[in-house]
Formats: C-alpha cells, sequence, structure tokens
C-alpha cells in the first residue's frame, strides 16, 4: 500500500533549524554593547607636570635612613626601600653610615637602619637607643651581621637570648601571627622563595609578634617591641628586600606609629589575554577525556560561561586584549583575519558584562628588533625593521575597529610582556588611542620582560603593572599579593585561554581543579581586603593615576588625625594604621579591614578622623 507523508513532517524540524541558526548567529554577531561612558564614571586628567614630594613645602623630613652605598648585599633592599617610602609619601633623608660623621637624630621622628653592617655603626649605637628611650622610633629593615656591636643592643630590640652565640639558622616559609598585614592573619605560606638567614632568638614577652618562620624552628622574623618611650621594629631575616616585599616595609614602617596614613590605588583588575584570538583547532586529551568536545566548543560552552559566573559571583570585571592571529609573518603586508565571529562574539560579551577589550598584537610576537637579540631568547622571530612592527599595530587597530566599532582600545598588553625600549618610544604615537600599558610587576630573572611601577610615565602613559598570572596561586604568588594589598592595595592579575591546555601553566590539571583553585584565590581575596574595587584595565588606570599625582601631609592635632591632600581632584584612597579606634571622619568615608587597619575613601582635600576616648 502507498503510504501518505505529510509534509509538516519535513517543516517542522525544519523550521527548527532555521530558528537555531537564528539564534546562533544572533549570538555570533547581534549582540548589542553600549560604549558610551556611564554617569559617574571617571576619565583619565589631561597630562600635567604636577609637584608630589615638594607639594606641602612645610612638611618636614620625618625619616632618616642609614645605609652602606658600598654594600652590595643591600642594594636591592635600598631600591625597594626608597620606592616604598615614595609610594607612602614619607619624606626622608638617606645618610651614609661610612661618610665619617654622626647625624643628628633630634632633627627626625624616625631612623631606619638599612644596613646589616652595624659595626660601622658601632660608636654611635648607644646614642641611637638614648634618641629612641627619648620617643624615637627605629625600624631595623634588615636582620644585621653578628657582631659584638649587635650583641651589645640586643636587649633594647626585645631580644633575651639568641645573638650571643654569633650563629645565624636557615629558616623557611612565613606565617602569620597578626592581621598586620592585608589577609596575612593565620596563613602559613611554605615556599622555597621564602628562605631566611635569621638568628635563632627568644623574645621579651613584651614583644609583639606579628611574623615567625613556617618551619618548625618557627623563628620570630618580624617584631615591635617599646624600648622605654620609643618603639622598635625589627625585621629579623635578610629575605624581605626584594620588589615582592615591599609590603613587609610599608607594614612595618607604620608599625612604629600609634595613627599613621598612606595613600593607595585600591583597585582589582583581571586580565584576559591572548583573548578573544583564533580558537586552536583540534582536541586536547584532558578536555576530550573530561567533556568529550573539542577545544573550540569547551571555550565557547565550558570556560568562559563558567569564567563569566565568577565574575557575576565574585562582583569584577575582565580586560580581554585582542590577537588577530598566530601567523608568525614579520614582513609586510599583513593578511588581515577574515574569520571574525569568535573576535565578535567574545569581544561583545567582554563589553556586555561592563569588561573592556584592549591591545594585544596583530601576531604574537614581542615588539623587538633582531639587533636586541630578545627574541631569539623565546623562540620568537625578529622583527626586521621599525615600520614593519609598525604596520603590524596598525592592521590590529583597523581590525579591531571593524569587529568592535566605537570602542576606544586604550589598553595595551606587550605580547609576552616583552617591549623593547625603542617600541616603548614610538608606541603611543603609532596608536594615538593607547592610555595604558600593562604589563608586569615583578620581572624575569633576565630582566627581559617590560618591568613596570603604578605610576604616571613622562609621556602621560598610565603604566599598569600585572603583579601575578594562572589559575593556581601558589603560597608565593599569594606572599606577593599580600605585600601589594598591604602596600598598594591592588590586585592585578592575567590569565590565558590556552592555560587550561598548557602542561606547565596547567600543571596538567583538569579545568575542573583550575577553577576551583582559582575560585578559593577570589574567596580568599574578597574576604581579605573588602571595598577593593573591581575595574576594568582603563578604570584602573584612572585610580593609578590620582594615586600617582596625590600628596599627603598628616598629623595629629588635638587629638584628631588631619590628613591634608595636595593634587586632589574628585577622589583618592588611603590606609589607615591605628592602634586607636575610629569614631568619625569628615570629608571621606572609612570602613574596617582588619584589626588596626582601615581604608579610607577621600571625598575631599582635607580629612579628620576622631578617635574613641580623644576630645579633638
Amino acid at each position: 500500500m502507498k503510504k501518505d507523508y505529510s509534509f509538516s513532517y519535513v517543516l517542522i524540524p525544519l523550521v527548527f533549524l532555521l530558528v537555531l541558526a537564528g539564534g546562533l548567529l544572533f549570538q555570533r554577531a547581534g549582540i548589542q554593547y553600549d560604549t558610551a561612558e556611564k554617569p559617574g564614571d571617571l576619565q583619565l586628567l589631561p597630562q600635567a607636570s604636577v609637584n608630589v614630594a615638594n607639594y606641602f613645602p612645610n612638611k618636614p623630613v620625618e625619616v632618616l635612613v642609614l645605609l652602606d652605598p658600598q654594600e652590595a648585599d643591600t642594594k636591592n633592599l635600598n631600591e625597594n626601600l626608597k620606592a616604598t617610602l615614595d609610594s607612602m609619601r614619607v619624606k626622608y633623608v638617606r645618610f651614609s653610615i661610612t661618610s665619617g660623621q654622626a647625624p643628628v637624630l633630634t632633627n627626625y621622628q624616625t631612623v631606619i637602619i638599612a644596613t646589616s653592617n652595624l659595626s660601622v655603626l658601632e660608636s654611635q649605637l648607644s646614642s641611637i637607643l638614648d634618641w629612641v628611650g627619648n620617643g624615637g622610633r627605629l625600624l631595623f629593615a634588615i636582620r644585621p651581621l653578628p657582631s659584638s656591636a649587635f650583641n651589645s643592643i640586643s636587649a633594647a630590640v626585645g631580644i633575651i637570648s639568641g645573638p650571643g652565640n654569633d650563629n645565624l639558622i636557615q629558616a623557611s616559609g612565613v606565617e602569620y601571627k597578626t592581621d598586620f598585614m592585608v589577609g596575612g592573619k593565620g596563613l602559613i605560606l611554605e615556599s622555597e622563595d621564602l628562605e631566611h638567614t635569621s638568628f635563632p632568638v627568644q623574645l621579651s614577652k613584651d614583644a609583639v609578634v606579628h611574623m615567625v618562620s613556617a618551619d618548625v624552628s618557627k623563628t620570630p622574623l618580624l617584631w615591635q617591641y617599646n624600648y622605654e618611650k620609643g618603639r622598635i621594629v625589627f625585621i629579623n631575616t635578610d629575605r624581605f628586600g626584594s620588589k615582592e616585599g615591599r609590603g613587609v616595609s610599608s607594614a612595618a614602617y607604620s608599625l612604629l606609629y600609634d595613627v599613621f596614613a598612606y595613600p593607595v590605588i585600591n583597585t582589582s583588575v583581571f586580565f584576559l589575554d591572548d583573548f578573544p584570538s583564533p580558537v586552536p583547532a583540534g582536541t586536547n586529551d584532558l578536555i576530550t577525556s573530561q567533556y568529550g568536545m573539542d577545544i573550540d566548543h569547551f571555550y565557547t560552552n565550558v570556560w568562559w560561561p563558567e569564567l563569566q559566573a565568577l565574575a557575576k559571583k565574585y562582583n569584577y570585571k575582565y580586560t580581554g586584549v585582542v590577537i588577530e592571529t598566530y601567523d608568525d609573518n614579520v614582513i609586510p603586508p599583513f593578511t588581515k583575519q577574515l574569520d571574525t565571529d569568535r573576535h565578535q562574539y567574545f569581544g561583545r560579551l567582554l563589553l556586555v558584562n561592563d569588561g573592556e577589550v584592549g591591545l594585544h598584537g596583530y601576531n604574537h610576537i614581542p615588539f623587538c628588533l633582531a639587533e636586541t637579540g630578545v627574541n631569539k631568547l623565546f623562540d620568537y622571530p625578529d622583527w626586521p625593521t621599525t615600520e614593519a612592527m609598525q604596520l603590524s599595530a596598525y592592521e590590529l587597530f583597523g581590525f579591531t575597529k571593524e569587529i568592535l566599532p566605537g570602542n576606544k582600545f586604550e589598553t595595551y598588553v606587550p605580547v609576552s610582556n616583552i617591549l623593547c625600549s625603542d617600541a616603548r618610544l614610538w608606541l603611543p604615537a603609532v596608536l594615538p588611542n593607547i592610555k595604558v600599558i600593562a604589563s608586569v610587576y615583578i620581572n624575569d630573572p633576565q630582566k627581559l620582560h617590560y618591568e613596570q611601577e603604578f605610576t604616571e610615565a613622562s609621556d602621560g602613559i598610565i603604566e599598569l603593572p600585572r603583579i601575578i598570572s594562572g589559575y593556581i596561586p601558589d603560597n608565593f604568588v599569594k606572599w606577593t599579593v599580600i605585600n601589594e594589598l598591604t602596600l598598594h592595595f591592588v590586585n592585578s592579575h592575567f590569565a590565558h585561554p590556552d592555560d587550561v591546555l598548557s602542561k606547565d601553566r596547567g600543571n596538567q590539571q583538569t579545568w575542573d581543579l583550575l577553577r576551583d583553585q582559582f575560585e578559593d584565590y577570589l574567596k580568599w581575596l574578597y574576604s581579605s581586603a573588602p571595598g577593593l574595587r573591581s575595574m576594568t584595565a582603563k578604570q584602573g588606570a584612572v585610580a593609578v593615576q590620582r594615586f600617582a599625582r596625590l600628596a599627603v601631609d598628616a598629623q595629629m592635632v588635638n587629638g584628631a588625625y588631619e590628613i591634608n591632600l595636595g593634587n586632589f581632584y574628585d577622589e583618592a584612597s588611603l590606609m589607615l594604621r591605628t592602634t586607636r579606634k575610629p569614631i568619625s571622619i569628615e570629608g571621606g568615608k572609612i570602613s574596617e579591614i582588619s584589626s588596626d587597619l582601615y581604608l579610607i575613601l577621600a571625598s575631599k582635600s582635607k580629612i579628620v578622623v576622631t578617635f574613641e576616648g580623644e576630645t579633638p
């Protein structure tokens, strides 16, 4: 018998497929985004020459730093100590202990001993202790060498036994006994990068120990001790003089005071490098075994939705930076990427979710010429000419304007964090929209990466370095973050989409494990640093610029703490360490971070904080 077939059986699945295709097309290219500035958004200030260090001409020089310019072992310490004091807006003078002269201590509130060789100071140690006894403040920024000079003053710094035998011990790791650093209290961080040479000491019961080693010795590494009318803070290690240890120096210095405020940036920025970019073709064993899909579908259906979910849960934003192609061509002309669906799809989703899209590279080759020898060290081809690099930058800019019209593309991240000095000079002229460069805060051992400070460069570019990377925050990563939260109140992190595919960066772990470890970091970060502002790179740069220009003069006046701000435009953030409980504030808002640390959001150029039990 002949069967009749209804056309509806064919039409229904056909309509379904058309609807599905239309939905996918809308998802890929029809996502609407708004590039208009939102009401209340702060903008970068016009380039200007500002006076920071001497903005307040009557501000006294507070600190005397005693150092030995010829001491090789403390060179890094003194460079980083200088950067720390400058960041905190401390006014200081540096004095060479080998000058043959004795400093006049009564001219200063605080002395920092930034040399390990106390023998050169032996004739002056008694007068220094007398000065402390009369109300002075003394910081030992590095553990001294064993000597009779140190033995003679050990009791004055709170030691009841230990250094007399002239022996040092090897200790490892750190354990935070108090919350004197943001996010530290209770943490035990064991790392081969945190090895100490320290005195095995026993301390007076009156010493307040803030940090000990993480090993069985529990060697005190940082403590404070009141000596008669004055105060001493002692660092019992030679390990904290590096750049990633600046937060220890800032915390140690502020512990010398009952009340002390210093400016901070107050920003948390998350970068996604190589995103949007072409997606690697094919499969990956870890992804296939876990999800049963290729790399393309994993990124679209698993990785990106889960990262978005984390951003929503913890209320932070992503800044993605575009790679147009992974072509290794370094000779013009440069072929335009024709497959733009993925760039458009992910780029628009970044913008829709209040994120930012910046520039990374036409291809993944750092801007360095052959004569520098840099690219060869990383197995990259050399650019033959400056013009070739510039033409590739033009191509990238043109490509991004086509895929995301209306977006300003104000942030640039150097490929592999490498940016040779000649390229750094011409980059702002070739890409005039660029206002922000984001490379790295901590350089590689060979000093080949473009290392930055949080600052405003002389050409007006805002330098916004990234501090850490990846989804696996090991103990040394947390150590570095704690230091920067304490010094600048900053989290600046980057990751790559293909970290999950990399044996080194992903540690051969599944995405589920990487995601969970990353979420553990986010939980710790935002619970440890209440009030930390989540921002895009451009927004973070706005905060950096205001920080870099801010001058601070603060003092106790009739029981209240008065903070005067120079170069104040519209807002500023400060960290306040105080042993007294604040009860009111004028000119801003104040919130508690830890038992003695508070975050101040200034809305005026003069702030007055009053304390419990004080009558201003």
